[in-house]
């Protein structure tokens, strides 16, 4: 009875079969969580011959299964246990077990995703300025005697470096200039240090190095400040930071880039390791110039001594040279004595006849002259400026106020002594004064009439 009960029931419900139900489960979960990114420690790694990696993530409150294969590992660094890393991938399901797990398509330790993606912004940035141009990489000294060397007072690089010059006994000057090569503090005090270094007299050289470290240690060498200082170093600068695989903006500013700080060490004393041999050449070579030389003027030598003549006929040849020149100066001289007294003669004629007391007469003549000249013109313009004065005061005369009083007109004023130009500007019992050619008359006005009303 209770087994038909049951059939009964199972034909009203939606039953699903384990195969099933995991398949959907995947597909939901692949659909709502294609791209997670997850944050978390390594708990556990497995790699098995296949190739691909799987692996637990865990905080401190949970864990979760994850599966990386190989097409996409290929590309990452493997991680180990109680690494921090941040991955990304989907959501599923491992329907045989009924395992949910993260399929990853992403892994990177955790925090150089973030400064990766600055590096790269930053690079295309000084690429498009053309900071990283071949054309503004500087030439390396040959031979530097005076080396800068910025790195840390107590790191490995600094010893290794000092190591591989005892060993080629380097002869030149290496001054140190200490900085921190990692931390927040560690861009400005490279930027001072490089500064002070590409400020010293005499520097032939700068290396800028350090030792390995993580990519949050390295990223000092990345910032944007220090790149745009190496830049505008007028010294020839090596950078030399971290291992091999370690690539950093100043490597890219530099005049050039060394793999480790050894190997830059190595290769600044490259042409000092070749010295001996080139010196040897040169020396070889020098030893067979003088040689030849020395033949060459042998030869000359011999030639001359053949064409040698004797002291006493060359003697007398030089003497008889001496008597022609002194003859010849001689000539030369007397001619130059005759043309400057000729010269001399001429200047004299010429000097009496324009004696002083010519001159003043001739002087005294041109003045009679001019004085009489000026007493002609000075007549005739006085005449002229007279005759014009006159004709002028006529003119003003016949335009004055007082002319024209004297033909009978007369001028009113006010009692304030203003002139009365308009009708409109007088009142009735007003105290006028009418001034005339011989004196003035006091008035009082008894009416107004204007044109317009006396028209009217």
């Amino acid at each position: 009875m209770m087994l038909s009960n049951s059939l009964a029931n199972d034909s009203i419900r939606a039953v699903h079969s384990v195969s099933d139900l995991c398949t959907k489960t995947r597909t939901l979960l692949e659909e709502k969580f294609a791209n997670l990114w997850v944050a978390g420690e390594i708990a556990s790694i497995t790699t098995p011959v296949s190739g691909h990696w799987y692996l637990s993530l865990k905080d401190d409150k949970a864990q979760i299964r994850c599966v990386m294969f190989k097409s996409a590992n290929i590309r990452c660094q493997k991680p180990k246990v109680g690494d921090e890393v941040l991955i990304c991938g989907r959501f599923s399901l491992y329907e045989a077990r009924g395992d949910l797990q993260l399929i990853l398509n992403h892994l990177e330790p955790r925090g150089a995703g973030a400064l990766h993606k600055k590096f790269e912004e930053l690079k295309a940035k000084l690429i498009s300025e053309g900071l990283f141009g071949a054309e503004y990489k500087k030439e390396l000294p040959k031979y530097p005697e005076h080396i800068a060397l910025i790195t840390s007072a107590t790191g490995a690089a600094l010893e290794d470096i000092l190591t591989v010059f005892r060993r080629h006994r380097y002869g030149g000057c290496i001054q140190v200039f200490p900085s921190q090569v990692q931390g927040e503090e560690a861009p400005s005090q490279l930027i001072s240090a490089l500064q002070a270094a590409d400020n010293t007299s005499g520097v032939d050289l700068i290396l800028l190095s350090r030792g390995g470290g993580s990519y949050e240690d390295l990223f000092c060498f990345n910032d944007e400040s220090l790149a745009r200082a190496i830049f505008a170093t007028k010294t020839p600068l090596v950078s030399a930071v971290g291992h091999e695989t370690d690539i950093t903006i100043s490597d890219f500013v530099a005049d050039m880039r060394s793999a480790t700080p050894t190997a830059a060490a190595e290769q600044i004393l490259k042409s000092y390791s070749n010295l001996n041999s080139d010196i040897d050449r040169l020396y070889n070579r020098l030893n067979q110039g003088l040689t030849n030389k020395l033949t060459e003027e042998k030869t000359k030598l011999i030639q001359l001594r053949n064409l040698l003549q004797s002291p006493l006929h060359r003697l007398q040849n030089s003497q008889q040279r001496l008597d022609q020149i002194q003859q010849k100066q001689l000539a030369l001289l007397n001619r130059y004595l005759d043309k400057k007294s000729y010269q001399t003669q001429i200047l004299s004629q010429r000097l009496r006849a324009r004696s002083a007391q010519q001159l003043v007469k001739e002087a005294r003549a041109r003045l009679g002259e001019n004085r009489l000249k000026l007493n002609r013109l000075g007549a005739q313009i006085t005449g002229t400026l007279g005759h014009s004065l006159a004709q002028t005061c006529r003119h003003l005369e016949a335009v004055s106020p007082m002319s024209t009083l004297s033909r009978g007109y007369s001028v009113l004023l006010t009692e304030e002594g203003q002139v009365i130009k308009s009708v409109d500007t007088v009142q009735p019992e007003q105290q006028l004064q009418a001034l005339l050619q011989d004196g003035s008359i006091d008035l009082q006005v008894l009416t107004c009439r204007s044109k317009d009303k006396a028209a009217d």
